[in-house]
């Protein structure tokens, strides 16, 4: 049984990390998370699913820093470019 929620998560694809994090969001319940990875085919117990909503809720609810938005989007406030010396 998974315990540990890195391990558990490690392993999956950007798609199933997005898909765990949707239905994790979307359940009323930490049985509904074990539900969901056991369709996945993991077993997780009740400690593990509260951890992996407390996980997913906090990651939804970030937001990133402007200054972190920029260098993402490839743009750069300095002028001249100070930074990046471009």
């Amino acid at each position: 049984m998974a315990t540990d929620i890195k391990s558990l998560i490690a392993g999956l694809n950007p798609q199933e990390l997005a898909e765990y994090t949707a239905a994790v969001l979307a359940a009323e319940s930490t049985e509904d998370v074990i539900a969901f990875a056991a369709e996945k085919g993991q077993r997780i117990d009740e400690e593990a699913a509260q951890a992996l909503i407390a996980q997913a809720k906090a990651a939804s609810s970030e937001e990133i820093p402007i200054d972190e938005l920029d260098n993402v989007a490839g743009g750069c406030n300095d002028f001249p470019c100070k930074t990046y010396m471009c």
